[in-house]
């Protein structure tokens, strides 16, 4: 639906226009095409009155009132400039095409967008008092050209006018406030708004300026809440964050009372909803879906270990559970939106494109023109986060881009490492304050003035951070031959903060006190320094081969040159930065699936094929594949991508994170409540940039740019934004242990420096008890309370401690028997022939030193496999098991290999010692069993505890023929053909090193 008011009272649909365009010129054609145009624009003869003062940061839209059933918005303008109403100081520059009615080649009239949130249930209806207008004759305003490609010697876009438009006697646009299709963002209905103050009559020349404009948004009807299923305090923080009524919109729908037609459609009756006692998302619903290839599964169970302990209720599925095809994978996600409670907010797809394959469902807008590499089909993630196909997120979505398992092991734990023990802030205090901004000059018709808007964008994102306390690093380049004097005056590029384009640069950016130099060393030399966040605004590109010529061409960022080569040569350890590159082709990551060649063309003719070798990776893949430094998380593009719209993505990423950024550059967006996970981040500046474009007729470009970039990490990470204070046992106040089994309400208390920390993440969990599981927020007091905590098992319950810029804290709450009635039964292998190893069906070695489990050189799993008696179990019939688990101990070799393990025992009421026909593989084992993966490396002669195997132990005491002080026997074998082997202490390496076996139970049994 678009609804829309008319400027005038004859409004009619206007005509299908005749666009008329100049083609086939060369670049300095083309920019002298550009010179001749600006003088058009710049002619004398234009006159214009003063509109009243206002202050350059309430330039925008400005809400007048706001409640569930009314919007009341104007708008703020800035005075009138001297010569052209595009070219004075802090006009808002759109570029190109601002408005749903914004056409290329029509009259580009400035326009302002901005999300606003419709209440679920209610209709809209615009009411518009335009006010008298102040006019304006003598006025020429130029037509809305296309965007200019961000690759390297793109030519400026070809001057296109709409005759027909520039032909009719009436005002332009025509209407003074439309609303565009209505989206639907995680059950939340939403629309972007535009209100049109300036219109203009082409054939006139008048100019009239409705600076008292105001528009009235109505919504009639019952409302309704978001379903319970969809509900996340992330994205509501991030529409709250879009929309200037989001607060009063989200307040409403929280407190209403909805009467559900079926179970399916689930709403909450106000306050917390049940979802908060929901289990760690082993189970049912989850927070945060981490799907993989099989081959990953176990770094993805290691990732989503420390997910559950810091508050994401996580779960792994594997592409055998969703399907290998994108179709698949989609209806499992929009399955996941439709049935799960609670329905993932965030998807992390972890494997490269041949894993986990991207959506092919455009060809790139560029390729039409025949110029310069054609892009194919743009590939594509965002469509698994788009779950009703309007367009918009409906899940935070990321990917880890690995191919091997121990690739996935090593992004993952970069990932944990950065979260939960991050560099010391003490000795690395530089690495949370440094940034560094790296950009090129672009001045091809060397006259002094940038061309775009690489460095302009670069310095906005370096004045600002240097002004809020960081220590900043500008990697600039240009030609020898070439003085910067002068920012761009391409209108696609002006900006707020550009006071109508062609600004001098700062002085301290004159030659020959600054050298315009930065080079690949540079760019190495602060990564491995250590800093938390670096951009790159310039040209970038992929690797490729001539077919013909057989030339090769490094991939990465052209100028200052940094290669693929460069990025997988980085050694800056655990100083991993956050790292922006939305330069061309910097995430091409689909090598392996794309088109297998693709043609150059020059001057309208192909020129040569180019292609990728079937092992290349993508700059930002390097990065995220290094297992000796790199970045922890990467923004790039698939392909090349289109200037000002990059920018617009660019503010918005930015004031996300810093929300005064956008006011700080003259615009006015969004509220003061930052974002730091970087799923909301990336969406973020999508979103923003929305306001700034048309869907149509901008369409091509902007479906274009939405769908090629790609957040190439974990979607809830937090990027740190300054020197992170650690929480420890003085900051966090919690009990030291509760009864089992017995309602408790837990209180955490969570301070720093004296301060109570409000909105603070608690969790307290156990891996093995996946249903115990209490997550949620601080008050005011720095106090959350979980009520009624009831525990299942005995042991140590996580408790974990997370709020932006502190290091966790990680404590125990111990679970315990009341009154005493809990015992410990401990079993130690005691005879040579109670422990030994098979390696194959036929062969048993019951004297070795050590025992082994994990991959076997010769034969499949279950083998390596170990077999282990342990006698007189003192454990009655019938007991209350509690807990058990298997104790290993580490030898001094063969401690680091990766190990796919599974503990079952042996089916039998009494077991024996192995030897003979009693061989470990042959003999009978229990239904139950319990995964044991090894990642992590042992230290040497060290005690390790298995995972829970309560259900194992259980299998085995409970059935009748049973008794107290038999034996039992326990297997730890290989499930999986990958990875490596360990070896463990046997009995006869030591008998005080034999495996034991610890088990916890409950009354007395018989």
């Amino acid at each position: 639906m678009r609804t829309s008011i008319c400027a005038q009272s004859n409004c009619m649909p206007r005509p299908v226009t005749d666009i008329r365009s100049a083609y086939g010129m060369t670049l300095s054609f083309e920019k002298a095409l550009l010179l001749l145009f600006l003088a058009w624009v710049l002619a004398p003869g234009l006159a214009f009155g003063a509109l009243p003062p206002q202050p350059s940061n309430a330039i925008g839209i400005r809400p007048i009132s706001s409640s569930a059933q009314n919007l009341s918005l104007t708008v703020s303008l800035p005075r009138a400039g001297a010569s052209n109403i595009l070219m004075q100081a802090d006009l808002p520059h759109i570029r190109p095409g601002a408005g749903g009615n914004l056409g290329i080649g029509e009259p580009d009239v400035p326009v302002f967008g901005e999300w606003v949130l419709i209440p679920n249930g209610t209709q809209l209806s615009i009411q518009v008092q335009p006010g008298k207008p102040v006019i304006f004759n003598n006025v020429e305003i130029t037509p809305v050209q296309p965007p200019r490609l961000n690759s390297a010697g793109a030519a400026f876009p070809q001057f296109t006018i709409d005759t027909i438009t520039y032909s009719l006697n009436q005002d332009y646009p025509g209407v003074f406030a439309e609303t565009g299709p209505i989206k639907n963002i995680r059950g939340q209905s939403c629309t972007i708004v535009r209100l049109y103050p300036y219109q203009y009559n082409p054939v006139t020349r008048r100019l009239s300026v409705y600076e008292d404009l105001e528009v009235n948004l109505q919504f009639d009807g019952e409302i309704r809440p978001i379903p319970i299923r969809l509900k996340s305090k992330q994205f509501e923080a991030m529409l709250k964050r879009l929309t200037v009524n989001g607060d009063a919109v989200l307040s409403a729908e929280e407190q209403a009372v909805d009467r559900p037609d079926t179970t399916d459609d689930l709403y909450p009756l106000g306050g917390e909803s049940a979802i908060e006692n929901f289990g760690n998302g082993q189970t049912g619903g989850c927070d945060y879906l981490i799907i993989c290839d099989p081959e990953f599964e176990i770094a993805a169970n290691f990732l989503a270990g420390w997910k559950r302990m810091s508050g994401f209720r996580t779960k792994v599925v594997t592409t055998g559970d969703t399907g290998v095809s994108t179709a698949d994978i989609e209806s499992f996600i929009d399955e996941s939106q439709e049935d799960w409670l609670p329905a993932p907010s965030y998807v992390l797809l972890l494997g490269d494109a041949e894993y986990i394959p991207c959506f092919y469902k455009r060809t790139h807008a560029a390729d039409s023109d025949k110029r310069g590499l054609q892009q194919g089909e743009v590939a594509s993630d965002r469509y698994y986060g788009d779950t009703n196909s309007d367009g918009v997120a409906d899940l935070f979505v990321g990917r880890l881009p690995v191919n091997t398992a121990a690739e996935a092991q090593v992004a993952v734990e970069r990932i944990i490492n950065y979260e939960r023990t991050p560099p010391d802030p003490v000795t690395n205090e530089h690495f949370y304050r440094n940034f560094a901004a790296v950009s090129y000059f672009e001045d091809y018709d060397d006259d002094g003035y940038e061309d775009v808007r690489f460095v302009k964008g670069s310095e906005d994102i370096y004045q600002f951070l240097t002004a809020a306390g960081c220590t900043g690093q500008r990697i600039y380049n240009t030609e020898p031959s070439i003085t910067p004097t002068n920012w761009t005056t391409w209108e696609a590029f002006v900006f707020e903060n550009d006071s109508g384009g062609g600004r001098p640069v700062p002085s301290e950016l004159h030659r020959p006190g600054f050298n315009w130099n930065g080079i690949r060393q540079d760019v190495d030399a602060a990564l491995t320094n250590g800093l938390f966040l670096i951009t790159h605004l310039g040209h970038g590109s992929r690797m490729y081969r001539y077919l013909d010529h057989h030339l090769i061409g490094d991939g990465g960022w052209e100028t200052p040159y940094f290669s693929e080569n460069n990025a997988a040569a980085l050694k800056n350890g655990s100083l991993v930065p956050v790292l922006w590159s939305p330069s061309c082709e910097t995430g091409w990551f689909d090598n392996e699936t794309d088109k297998e060649s693709y043609d150059y063309y020059f001057l309208g003719e192909i020129l040569g094929t180019l292609e990728t070798g079937p092992d290349d990776e993508s700059f930002c893949e390097e990065l995220i594949l290094n297992p000796e430094g790199g970045a922890v998380g990467v923004i790039g593009s698939t392909r090349i991508s289109y200037g000002p719209l990059v920018d617009r993505m660019v503010w918005g990423w930015m004031d996300a994170i810093w929300p005064d950024y956008i006011e700080s550059c003259k615009d006015k967006y969004g509220d003061s409540a930052a974002i730091y996970q970087m799923g909301p981040v990336f969406e973020y500046g999508k979103q923003y940039m929305l306001t700034k474009y048309p869907e149509d007729p901008y369409s091509e470009f902007m479906q274009t740019t939405i769908d090629e970039f790609i957040w190439f990490g974990d979607p809830t990470m937090e990027m740190w934004t300054g020197v992170p204070k650690p929480l420890t046992a003085e900051d966090v106040t919690h009990p030291a242990s509760i009864n089992l089994g017995e309602p408790t309400d837990v209180t955490v208390t969570v301070q720093k420096d004296s301060r109570h920390l409000a909105k603070a993440r608690v969790t307290v969990s156990r891996a093995m008890a996946p249903d115990d599981y209490w997550t949620g927020l601080t008050n005011t007091s720095g106090q959350v309370t979980f009520a009624g905590v009831t525990t299942s098992q005995w042991g140590d319950y996580n408790v974990v401690v997370t709020i932006h810029n502190h290091i966790p804290y990680e404590g125990i709450i111990a679970s315990a028997a009341s009154g005493g009635q809990m015992m410990s039964a401990e079993s130690q292998v005691s005879t040579s022939k109670d422990d030994g190893y098979g390696s194959n069906d036929d062969f048993q070695n019951l004297n070795a030193d050590f025992l082994r489990v994990g991959k076997s050189t010769y034969n499949p799993p279950p083998y390596y496999m170990t077999g282990m008696v342990f006698r007189n179990v003192n454990i009655p019939r019938g007991a209350r098991i509690i807990s058990a688990s298997l104790k290993l101990r580490s030898r001094s070799e063969h401690l680091t290999g990766i190990v796919y393990g599974v503990i079952e025992a042996e089916a039998a009421d009494n077991a024996d010692s192995f030897g003979g026909g009693r061989h470990p593989g042959a003999l009978p084992k229990t239904s139950a069993s319990v995964e044991w993966d090894l990642f992590e490396a042992w230290s040497e002669d060290t005690w390790y505890s298995s995972p829970d195997i309560s259900d194992v132990i259980r299998e085995v005491v409970g059935p009748d023929g049973w008794s107290a002080n038999n034996s039992l026997a326990i297997f730890y074998s290989t499930r999986q053909r990958e990875g490596d082997y360990r070896s463990f202490c046997s009995y006869d390496s030591n008998p005080d090193d034999a495996p034991k076996l610890q088990i916890i139970y409950a009354g007395t049994g018989s």
